[in-house]
C-alpha cells in the first residue's frame, strides 16, 4: 500500500511540472481529439465584404452596426488567435473581423516571395494586400488594425530579382521595408496599427504530447517547456521583427506574446492539464472561455492595447 501510495505521489508531481507554472491538475488524457477538432470555433457570425469573395467572420459587437471596428488582418496564426480576441471583444466591447489576406511582407515588385513561379505568387500577394488597403479606407468605422502572422516562416520567402538567395540580415531589411509600406499607408488614413509577434514554437518532438494516455508510459524528455534554445532557433526573428517595427514607428504598437508568455525562462505547453497547441505552431482553437481567458492573460493580450479606446458606446 505504502508503495502504491508513493508512486502515486511521485506521477502526481510530474503532472503539476509539467504544466509549467499555471495553477494546475493531473494533464488529462482522455480522448484526444483531432486536429481537425481542436482547429474547431463557433464564430458568431459571417458577414460578405463587397468585392471580395466568400464570407468573412465577426465577433463581439455586430460589424454591420459597430460604430467603431477592429481588423484582425494575417493567416492562420491570426486565426488562432480569434478566440482569445474574442474574449476581449466581450470585455471591452469590440468589434473585430477577422480579415485573411497575406502578410504585407512584399511590395508586389522588388521585394518578392520564394515560390516555383515568384512573379505570379508576388503578384497575386501584393494585390490581396492592396484589397485589404482598400478595405480598411474603406470603412471609417474601423478604427485599428491588428497584424499577426507566421513572421519567422515568411523571412525564409523573401528575395530580389536580382539575388535570389540573400543572407538572413538582407531578408529582414527587406521585410521590415515592405511592413512599413503597409504600416505607413494605414495611418495615413488615421487609423492604428497592431503588430503582434507569433506564438512560442512547439516543434515536432511535442505532437505526440496530448496522446499520451499514462503518466508512467509518458516520455517526458519530449513534454518538457519550450526552452529558450528553442525559441532563438525557431522565433528569433519575430521578436526582432516586431521590435524593429516598434523602434522605427514609436506610433505603432507592437506586442510580444513571447515576451509575457516566456518570462520566466521558458513557454509552458500545458494550460491546467490540457495541452494546448493543436499543431507545431498553432494554438487550439476548441479551448473553453475560461482557459481562452487565462491564455489572453499569459500572452499578456489584455495590454496589448488599450482597448477601451475602440470600445463601442
Amino acid at each position: 500500500f505504502s508503495l502504491g501510495c508513493g508512486l502515486l505521489i511521485v506521477a502526481l508531481c510530474y503532472a503539476i511540472v509539467r504544466t509549467d507554472g499555471f495553477i494546475a491538475r493531473a494533464p488529462h488524457y482522455g480522448n484526444v481529439p483531432s486536429a481537425k477538432a481542436m482547429w474547431a470555433w463557433d464564430c458568431p457570425r459571417r458577414i460578405a465584404i463587397e468585392g471580395r469573395k466568400g464570407r468573412y467572420c465577426d465577433f463581439g459587437i455586430d460589424w454591420r452596426t459597430a460604430r467603431s471596428k477592429v481588423v484582425l488582418w494575417g493567416d492562420s496564426h491570426a486565426e488562432h488567435l480569434a478566440p482569445l480576441f474574442e474574449r476581449l471583444a466581450g470585455h471591452h466591447r469590440l468589434s473585430f473581423l477577422e480579415y485573411r489576406a497575406c502578410r504585407p511582407l512584399t511590395d508586389g515588385d522588388r521585394i518578392r516571395l520564394r515560390h516555383k513561379n515568384p512573379e505570379r505568387a508576388t503578384a497575386g500577394c501584393h494585390r490581396s494586400i492592396e484589397a485589404g488597403l482598400r478595405f480598411v479606407e474603406s470603412d471609417p468605422a474601423i478604427k485599428l488594425v491588428v497584424f499577426a502572422g507566421s513572421w519567422d516562416f515568411s523571412l525564409a520567402q523573401l528575395h530580389t530579382p536580382d539575388d535570389p538567395q540573400p543572407p538572413d540580415t538582407v531578408r529582414r531589411q527587406l521585410a521590415v521595408e515592405a511592413m512599413l509600406q503597409t504600416v505607413d499607408a494605414i495611418r495615413a488614413m488615421g487609423r492604428d496599427v497592431l503588430v503582434v509577434g507569433d506564438t512560442p514554437w512547439a516543434g515536432s518532438k511535442r505532437e505526440e504530447c496530448h496522446q499520451s494516455h499514462s503518466l508512467i508510459r509518458r516520455d517526458e524528455a519530449r513534454c518538457q517547456p519550450i526552452s529558450s534554445d528553442e525559441l532563438v532557433s525557431k522565433r528569433e526573428f519575430s521578436e526582432w521583427f516586431t521590435e524593429r517595427i516598434s523602434v522605427l514607428r514609436p506610433k505603432v504598437r507592437t506586442h510580444s506574446i513571447i515576451g509575457h508568455h516566456c518570462r520566466s525562462g521558458s513557454c509552458p505547453i500545458y494550460l491546467d492539464g490540457i495541452y494546448i497547441y493543436r499543431d507545431q505552431g498553432h494554438i487550439r482553437r476548441d479551448l473553453s472561455d475560461e482557459h481562452n481567458q487565462r491564455l489572453v492573460e499569459s500572452f499578456g493580450l489584455d495590454r496589448a492595447a488599450d482597448w477601451e479606446i475602440y470600445a463601442n458606446p
